[in-house]
């Protein structure tokens, strides 16, 4: 789970960083390169929150277990 957590944290400051290298190469003329945390912000609200939202709704649809456990049993008719 600390694994998943640093992964949770660390994954919208990766994109944080792109938009803030993006904006800073866009905006070469402007005195501020803008902030941080409002990137953090929205890369999280705007990009991962709906993206999370609809891989979560596919593999719901698909069957996918949601279960820390160890594998599962499938009956086959095999």
């Amino acid at each position: 789970m600390v694994a998943l957590t640093a992964n949770n944290f660390l994954d919208p400051t990766a994109t944080a960083v792109a938009i803030a290298l993006t904006r800073g190469l866009a905006r070469n003329e402007s005195p501020t390169v803008g902030n941080f945390w409002v990137d953090m912000t929205r890369a999280t609200l705007y990009i991962l929150l709906p993206l999370s939202l609809v891989v979560a709704l596919a593999f719901a649809a698909l069957g996918v277990s949601q279960t820390l456990n160890t594998g599962l049993k499938a009956n086959t008719p095999w």
